[in-house]
């Protein structure tokens, strides 16, 4: 059974269960934002960047993110990038994106994401999220790397300040 279907059963069963469209919809308006700011992106000026719905349409109160995200994707001038994007991903990576958490397969509106949609997504941030995955691959290399040192005992445990 997709996934979607088990999320359409436990709505069913608990109507309180919101959907991957709501889900979404409250990602970009309550937490995305912050994220972003958290992640250390700067405007020009030197000042925090931080979306606002003057600037990103997915955080508007008027209009569902998801729905939002999906008529934007859908106009054939999507993938021209804003200076906001430009910054998010030159400064803080592709993955503090709007559009990437949208295709996150790992998230829990992934299933609501039309096909032709993600396939636009994954091609525009192709560089760039190959640009992610192999950083995260050679982040999982050294991180083994170091614990085969310290199994073998090439490499001493640091000792923290209380020890």
């Amino acid at each position: 059974m997709k996934r979607s279907s088990l999320l359409a059963l436990k709505i069913r069963k608990d109507p309180m269960a919101k959907s991957g469209r709501d889900l979404f919809d409250d990602y970009i308006k309550l937490q995305w934002p912050q994220e972003v700011k958290a992640a250390g992106v700067k405007k020009r000026d030197g000042s925090a960047y931080v979306p606002v719905k003057r600037n990103v349409s997915l955080l508007r109160e008027d209009v569902n993110a998801l729905d939002e995200a999906v008529r934007l994707w859908s106009n054939e001038d999507a993938e021209g990038s804003s200076p906001g994007y430009d910054a998010i991903v030159e400064q803080a990576g592709v993955e503090f994106t709007w559009e990437y958490a949208l295709i996150d397969p790992g998230r829990p509106w992934a299933d609501d994401v039309p096909p032709r949609t993600r396939a636009r997504i994954e091609q525009y941030l192709g560089k760039d999220v190959e640009a992610l995955r192999r950083r995260e691959r050679e982040r999982r290399q050294r991180i083994e790397a170091i614990r085969e040192d310290l199994r073998a005992g090439r490499r001493t445990r640091m000792k923290l300040p209380w020890e």
